[in-house]
């Protein structure tokens, strides 16, 4: 696996989220499967909502970073640079919660992707402290 140290401002050119959606903080290495993460800081704005009393990241939140990092590593293979377009989630297959992620944890998603002639199929799972939180298939458009 090729070691990377990109950070936000660098997933930036990758991808187009920004703000509170990019759900990405750092990318520590990519080969068949890209390895980034997110530290889920108790003053995250989702934090507020979900739940006040006992907070919880939400597992859409945890399916859309997988998605996001589908993306990147998508972007970081291209033999002929970034796929320019516009990323579309078209679905989600066997989402599962095992555990919950809550602020002060860091999730760490591990993706691998398989092209399908324009469609992508994104295979993740979040980790927190090596235990599996959750997984996803995901397929994916650029367009």
């Amino acid at each position: 696996m090729a070691q990377l140290s990109l950070e936000r401002s660098d997933i930036e050119k990758l991808i187009p989220h920004r703000g509170d959606m990019l759900l990405l903080d750092k990318i520590t290495s990519n080969g068949d499967t890209l390895v980034c993460s997110k530290y889920l800081d108790e003053g995250d704005r989702v934090f507020e909502g979900h739940f006040p009393e006992h907070s919880i990241y939400p597992g859409v939140y945890l399916v859309e970073a997988m998605a996001q990092a589908g993306a990147v590593k998508v972007n970081l293979d291209a033999s002929s640079g970034k796929k320019e377009g516009k990323y579309y989630m078209l679905k989600v297959d066997k989402a599962r919660f095992r555990a919950p992620a809550l602020p002060g944890h860091t999730v760490v998603y591990e993706v691998s992707t398989s092209d399908l002639d324009g469609y992508y199929i994104i295979e993740g799972k979040a980790k927190v402290e090596g235990q599996l939180v959750a997984s996803a298939t995901i397929t994916t458009m650029v367009k």
